[in-house]
């Protein structure tokens, strides 16, 4: 996410719900290596420029969620 490069998340954990409410890449079911493969597959035929925009949504939701600032702020 900070590198602001889409993601391909697996379902289980809280790495699919980051991805789906940042909205900075895909879902992918474990153990499914051909479901993988396809999503791979599909982000690649996605213009490029969707694929910047799933890049900056990751790294918005990172600066926002889990900046160092962001951190201190839900500390406090």
């Amino acid at each position: 996410m900070a590198c602001e490069k889409p993601i391909i998340a697996s379902i289980r954990g809280a790495g699919a719900q980051v991805v789906q409410e940042s909205g900075s890449g895909m879902i992918c079911e474990p153990e499914k290596p051909q479901k993988l493969a396809d999503l791979v597959y599909k982000r690649s035929l996605l213009d490029s420029h969707e694929r910047q925009l799933m890049g900056i949504r990751g790294r918005e939701y990172f600066d926002r969620e889990f900046s160092a600032d962001s951190v201190v702020k839900r500390l406090e």
